[in-house]
């Protein structure tokens, strides 16, 4: 949960995260999803219903994907499990390349679905070998 800060201005009491609320839709231009450079050559698309896109879009977990691009290398094998929307996994299949793998899992059935969009809009089903999956229990 963000921490609320309450500003007050006048006789009305408004919070910022209202305010970032506002910012964040006003991204979307009336539509469910936005397509986000996380770098120059790294795409993810954010989604107006989810939390973590909304993170990611303010730099969430950002000393993480620092310590994967560190560890990570031309042809090694990252496991992405609970991949959610892709972020780890196609930072990693940015750095493995053609010879290298990503695998990735993701059980639910709408997340798996825009993973998948993710993979396809940076062109890495051509790139890298990468294997999604989800379960429908």
């Amino acid at each position: 949960m963000p921490n609320l800060q309450w500003v007050r201005i006048g006789e009305c009491s408004c919070t910022i995260v209202q305010y970032e609320n506002e910012n964040w839709n006003k991204l979307f231009n009336g539509k469910e999803f936005f397509e986000h450079d996380l770098t120059t050559n790294i795409k993810i698309n954010l989604y107006k219903d989810s939390v973590l896109s909304r993170l990611i879009y303010n730099g969430f977990e950002n000393e993480e994907t620092n310590y994967l691009k560190s560890v990570l290398n031309l042809e090694d094998i990252f496991i992405d499990v609970g991949a959610n929307v892709g972020l780890f996994s196609i930072i990693a299949s940015n750095i493995v390349g053609p010879k290298g793998k990503v695998i990735c899992f993701e059980p639910s059935p709408t997340t798996f679905l825009r993973l998948d969009e993710n993979i396809k809009l940076n062109n890495y089903l051509k790139k890298c070998k990468i294997i999604c999956t989800f379960s429908i229990l």
